[in-house]
C-alpha cells in the first residue's frame, strides 16, 4: 500500500528561459496527475509550451509532449471543457506572445505569466518536500473589496434614483442584496473607492442579474471606459481585435437583465449572480469612482401590471484585483534578446 501525496508548487514568473517544474519524485511509486493554473500576464494566452518528463537523471527527456492544450486532452487552443481523466475548468480565451498595443511578437516564446500547480502521486515512503509552500499572502494577488449594500451611504446618485438594501427572504441566503431603483434613462449612481498602491488593476462587478432592470453605460474617473483604460466587457466586439478597434466600435454598457433565467422559480425570484470583468486600469493612490448611468432598458422585459420597461440596477461585489505584471513591453525586449544570445 502506497502513500498518496500532493504538492503545490508556483512560480511567480518562472526564470525567464526556463522550463516551469511540475513534479519532482524520488523513489518507487507512481506519479498521477497535475492541476495547472496560468494568470496570463501578457493578454494572449500562453500557446503550446511543451511537456518534458526527466526519468532516472536523464540530460535529456525520454517522454516529450506536444504542448500544454495537448496533455490536458485539447488542442489548437484552450477550450472549457470536462472528461474522465482531463479537463479544463476555467478558461478567458486570448492567444500567443504579444505587445501592449496587440501585436504579436512569437507563438512559441516565453512569457510572463505566473504559474501555479499542484501534482498528485503515489510512493512507498513519506515524500520530503521538493519546493517550499508560499505563504498566503505571496499565493493570491492583493484585492480591493466593496460589499455593495455596505457602502451604500457613501454613493452618490441623480434625483429620482432610490438606493436599497434588501434582505433574502429564504433560510439558506440571509445576506441583504442591492438594487437601484429607476424608471427613466440618464439616471445615474457613483460608486468610490479607495487605491492605497499604485499599479495596474483588473476590475469586476459581480452583477445581480434581474428581469426588471436595464442597460447601464460605464465610467472610470468620469471618463467613458475605453478612455479610461482596457474595456473587457463581453459582447460588441472580437476580444482578440479590442485593442484595434476604434473606441465607438468597443462595448462601453453592462445590461443588468437576466438573460440566463430558466423557466423556474429560482431565477425568477432570486435571480442570477455573475461576476463581470469591466477591464484593466492604471490606478493611482487615492478615491477613484466608478459610475454607471442608465440608458436604456432591455427590450425582453415589460411589466406585465403597467406596461412599463425596467431600468433598475442590481449588484453584490466590486472588485479590485492588482496585477504583479509591470512594464510588459520592456519584458518581451529582454526575452528577444535572450533568445537571439540562444541562436
Amino acid at each position: 500500500m502506497m502513500y498518496f501525496h500532493a504538492r503545490y508548487h508556483q512560480e511567480y514568473p518562472p526564470e525567464m528561459g526556463r522550463p516551469y517544474t511540475v513534479f519532482i519524485g524520488t523513489g518507487r511509486g507512481h506519479y498521477v496527475g497535475t492541476v495547472l493554473s496560468s494568470q496570463n500576464a501578457i493578454g494572449h494566452r500562453y500557446g503550446e509550451g511543451d511537456d518534458f518528463f526527466y526519468i532516472d537523471g536523464e540530460s535529456e527527456p525520454s517522454i516529450l509532449g506536444t504542448g500544454t492544450e495537448d496533455y490536458f486532452n485539447d488542442a489548437w487552443n484552450m477550450l472549457v471543457h470536462s472528461t474522465l481523466f482531463t479537463g479544463c475548468t476555467i478558461f478567458e480565451p486570448r492567444g500567443f506572445a504579444m505587445n501592449s498595443i496587440s501585436q504579436v511578437i512569437d507563438s512559441f516564446k516565453p512569457r510572463l505569466d505566473y504559474w501555479s500547480s499542484v501534482s498528485y502521486w503515489y510512493l512507498d515512503r513519506i515524500a520530503e518536500p521538493w519546493c517550499p509552500f508560499p505563504p498566503y499572502k505571496d499565493r493570491v494577488n492583493p484585492e480591493i473589496v466593496l460589499h455593495l449594500p455596505q457602502v451604500v451611504k457613501t454613493m452618490r446618485h441623480s434625483a429620482g434614483v432610490e438606493l436599497q438594501v434588501l434582505p433574502y427572504n429564504r433560510a439558506t441566503w440571509t445576506k441583504p442584496w442591492f438594487r437601484v431603483k429607476n424608471e427613466t434613462t440618464g439616471s445615474w449612481v457613483e460608486i468610490s473607492f479607495e487605491v492605497d498602491e499604485e499599479g495596474r488593476y483588473s476590475k469586476s462587478l459581480f452583477q445581480t442579474l434581474r428581469e426588471e432592470q436595464g442597460i447601464w453605460k460605464v465610467y472610470i474617473d468620469g471618463r467613458e471606459i475605453t478612455e479610461g483604460g482596457e474595456s473587457q466587457i463581453a459582447g460588441g466586439y472580437s476580444i482578440d481585435e479590442v485593442r484595434q478597434l476604434l473606441p465607438e466600435k468597443v462595448n462601453k454598457v453592462l445590461d443588468f437583465y437576466n438573460i440566463y433565467r430558466k423557466n423556474e422559480h429560482e431565477d425568477f425570484i432570486w435571480d442570477q449572480g455573475r461576476e463581470r470583468k469591466t477591464g484593466l486600469f492604471e490606478f493611482g493612490p487615492g478615491t477613484h469612482t466608478l459610475k454607471l448611468i442608465c440608458i436604456g432598458a432591455n427590450p425582453l422585459f415589460v411589466d406585465p401590471e403597467t406596461g412599463k420597461p425596467g431600468y433598475n440596477l442590481a449588484a453584490d461585489i466590486l472588485s479590485l484585483r492588482k496585477l504583479p505584471f509591470e512594464n510588459m513591453d520592456a519584458w518581451q525586449e529582454r526575452m528577444l534578446e535572450l533568445e537571439k544570445k540562444k541562436k
